[in-house]
């Protein structure tokens, strides 16, 4: 068997075409023109060019980050620029922290002059004050010992 397959191979070996099936395939090769690209493929083309420019620069620019953030951090003016915005920042908040304050002072030194406040009222006051324990003699001279301690 592989003896008549190897007999075949040669007979097919030795087949050439004809000389006019080679010259006319030979113009229909040459004649033809190149197939245009479609549209579409044109515009997935550049998209792709686009795309990989795009992530190009991205890269560059996420590499170059540091040495930008370093080199801003190095340099004089826009310390003192920022500085100087801390700076304004902190007198904002201490302005806002005074208002408070004084608000706070007002409206205590309303209720102050009012006589009609019930926390104010003298004889309330008196008989809270005849309400409390005041403990011995040995209970202040422990707690003013302890006040003492705590506050060396």
């Amino acid at each position: 068997m592989n003896e008549r397959i190897i007999k075949q191979l040669k007979q097919l070996k030795s087949i050439a075409p004809d000389n006019a099936f080679v010259s006319r395939s030979r113009e229909i090769v040459i004649n033809t023109t190149p197939a245009k690209r479609s549209r579409l493929a044109l515009i997935f083309a550049w998209s792709g060019a686009a795309a990989m420019i795009m992530i190009i620069i991205s890269i560059s620019y996420i590499m170059s980050a540091p040495t930008m953030a370093l080199s801003s951090s190095l340099n004089e003016t826009k310390i003192n620029e920022e500085i100087d915005s801390l700076s304004a920042g902190i007198e904002v908040q201490q302005i806002t922290y005074e208002q408070k304050v004084s608000q706070t002072v007002t409206s205590a030194l309303q209720e102050v002059g009012e006589t009609k406040v019930n926390h104010l009222n003298e004889s309330l006051l008196e008989k809270e004050v005849a309400g409390i324990n005041k403990g011995s003699e040995t209970e202040i001279s422990e707690a003013d010992a302890l006040f003492d301690r705590a506050a060396k």
